[in-house]
């Protein structure tokens, strides 16, 4: 089109000219040829002693205007396809950008999922073999699973320290009370406050929620149950201070001239706040004692753990099942395969094997099986 228009300016009798302005870009300049005549002049011809006027005013009237509207028209062309450029460009790099982020969730949800994959191995003490390239998506839907589960613990569990406000801050009056009363620290003396953040509504639905995975998790054991709320506890603090820290990060951004002293703690409280996030993230996992059942419960979202299952296990494993106490029934699948209930499958899907877990009074029993050796049946729940 752009090749067009030129070709039209050409034929018209304008000149045209492309200085270079960069590589492969160049611009249109376009100039219109003067034109001396006045709309009023007239040729006289002289022709046999007569004369004869011929008016150019129509025509020189007709060609500027067209030479006009060719500029313009030269002018729009070259404006969009400017803008057609930009367009592009932006476009390009928003598709890298989206490459390089789905790149980096690839990335880090594989190697989760393969931290997550490694620590319930090391929990059942049973490593799979012949794990292929395509489990490397299972290893992503693993990292999610747990991501989900814990994070919703964490949500509801610094919820609940939250909405625990007043309980945190009576013990901490009672706490510098009777350690003025008992003379341990001088009157004068000022103790170290912490200041939890005010609750929301919508964060006493998340506490109850938190109380729910409390007794979930622990069973209603009292140990288990004091050192969890002693993280909700520690989660709501580190959250209050980075609510704190970013509102007084936000009072300093607002100053046009800060002292040295004023930017050097700027630095500080920025730097701060990941260090705070990280320490929610990672109170409950180091302390809270419920590594192994968030595991568990990312195994059974993506399918590779099954508690409670019938089993219909062939010879020889059936026999070693037998030996060590656990008799099975006789199934439909043949006089090769006995009937086992209530069989805890700790892993399955990936590799060669299938890992089974069974309780015999005190003792528990587990046996890695081949996959082709095995049926798997879900129990259903009345």
């Amino acid at each position: 089109m752009l090749q067009a228009a030129l070709d039209l300016a050409v034929a018209s009798g304008m000149e045209t000219r492309w200085p270079a302005f960069g590589p492969g870009q160049r611009q249109l300049a376009g100039s219109v040829r003067s034109m001396t005549a006045r709309p009023d002049a007239r040729r006289i011809k002289y022709r046999q002693g007569s004369i004869s006027s011929s008016s150019t005013m129509p025509a020189c009237f007709s060609r500027r205007k067209t030479n006009e509207i060719i500029v313009i028209f030269l002018a729009l062309l070259i404006h969009i396809h400017k803008m057609d450029t930009e367009i592009m460009n932006n476009t390009n790099d928003r598709i890298q950008l989206g490459r390089n982020l789905l790149s980096f969730i690839f990335t880090t949800g594989l190697a989760l999922g393969g931290i997550v994959f490694i620590a319930y191995c090391l929990r059942i003490g049973y490593f799979p073999q012949g794990i292929s390239f395509g489990d490397s998506v299972l290893f992503i839907f693993l990292a999610i699973s747990f991501g989900f589960l814990y994070s919703l613990f964490v949500l509801c569990l610094t919820s609940l320290g939250i909405t625990a406000r007043p309980l945190w801050h009576g013990l901490q009056k009672t706490k510098i009370f009777l350690s003025k009363k008992l003379k341990k620290s001088p009157a004068n003396e000022e103790q170290i406050a912490f200041t939890i953040e005010k609750p929301e509504a919508p964060l006493y639905i998340l506490a109850a929620f938190g109380i729910f995975f409390i007794v979930l998790l622990t069973h209603f054991e009292w140990k288990g149950i004091a050192t969890l709320v002693f993280c909700s506890f520690i989660c709501a603090s580190m959250w209050s201070k980075h609510v704190q820290n970013a509102h007084s990060i936000h009072l300093l951004g607002q100053k046009d001239d800060l002292l040295e002293s004023e930017s050097g703690h700027l630095t500080q409280l920025k730097r701060m706040q990941p260090v705070f996030i990280l320490m929610i993230i990672l109170t409950p996992l180091t302390f809270g004692g419920v590594t192994g059942a968030f595991l568990d419960g990312a195994m059974r979202m993506s399918n590779l753990r099954i508690d409670s299952a019938v089993v219909y296990i062939k010879e020889p494993y059936s026999t070693f099942m037998r030996e060590n106490g656990l008799a099975g029934e006789k199934s439909n699948f043949g006089n090769e395969y006995l009937k086992y209930s209530n069989v805890n499958v700790l892993f399955q899907g990936i590799g060669k094997n299938v890992v089974v877990e069974k309780d015999i009074g005190k003792d528990v029993i587990s046996l890695p099986i081949p996959a082709e050796s095995i049926f798997i049946v879900k129990a259903k729940k009345k």
